[in-house]
């Protein structure tokens, strides 16, 4: 015997209000998906040291070398976007499209910088600012 198909209506518990859904997407979006989490020791150590060449002076690379992307988030905004030497090497050994993203995401902060409020990490990590892009953190400082 045949029976009509009926679709299943998701008990009342399981259903989400407009509102509630709205709250879900903009936490998915703005909250910091790395909140209680520590840094790996090693990648503290690599970022200390990469602040105190920085803060002596240190001037880094153009991003580039990716889909023609070089170039075009050098300079932004009145912003120049500049790699160490260790994190260009790191930059260059990632998958193409990850790379564009994290090209997109920085060309978008250079964009949007006088509008934002960075989040300052803390610790022995003061002036730095981290930068999520999809499952990769981009962690950066600024000069005014």
């Amino acid at each position: 015997e045949m029976r009509p198909h009926r679709n299943k209506i998701p008990s009342p518990k399981h259903v989400l209000t407009l509102a509630e859904a709205v709250e879900e997407t903009l936490l998915e979006l703005l909250d910091d998906p790395d909140q209680g989490l520590a840094l790996r020791e090693e990648v503290q150590e690599r970022l200390k040291r990469s602040l105190a060449r920085v803060q002596q002076g240190e001037q880094g690379l153009s991003p580039g070398g990716r889909g023609g992307e070089e170039g075009r988030v050098g300079l932004v905004n009145g912003c120049r976007v500049e790699f160490l030497p260790e994190a260009s090497g790191e930059f260059s050994s990632l998958d193409k499209a990850v790379a564009q993203r994290i090209l997109k995401k920085l060309k978008w902060l250079a964009e949007n910088f006088e509008d934002l409020t960075p989040e300052p990490l803390s610790g022995e990590l003061k002036g730095l600012f981290k930068l999520c892009v999809g499952s990769c953190r981009v962690f950066y400082s600024f000069a005014q």
